[in-house]
């Protein structure tokens, strides 16, 4: 069987992908550690909206292992404190996802909380 320059070409091209995937994978493998999901709430700028105030929220996961099923409360406070909780279903690890809250007064007046209130291992 005779093989022209283009299928040689795709073959080498194939091999190289296929050795740079693996590559990825066991450097991943090997890299990563055993430590337990570390969650941090990062709350960004109110945005008003028709309903009242937005505000974006950043769940990051700096941990070894993923988290599902995020527990987070976001807290206004003042004289009638407002309390938000937003569920994210799941944190893979060393990433970040994002949600909004909604609070009827503006949270620009006074320092929003948040924390992790509890999370699943997958």
């Amino acid at each position: 069987m005779n093989k022209n320059l283009l299928e040689w070409t795709v073959f080498g091209v194939s091999v190289a992908l296929i050795a740079v995937v693996a590559g990825l994978l066991l450097h991943q493998h090997f890299t990563t550690g055993d430590r337990p999901a570390d969650l941090m709430v990062v709350i960004g700028q109110p945005v008003a909206s028709g309903g009242g105030y937005a505000v974006p929220v950043d769940i990051r996961n700096g941990g070894d292992r993923s988290a599902e099923d995020v527990h987070v409360s976001i807290t206004l406070p003042g004289a009638e404190p407002e309390a938000r909780d937003l569920t994210m279903p799941y944190v893979p690890y060393r990433s970040t996802r994002s949600g909004w809250v909604v609070f009827s007064r503006d949270p620009a007046s006074a320092r929003l909380e948040g924390r992790v209130l509890g999370y699943r291992e997958p």
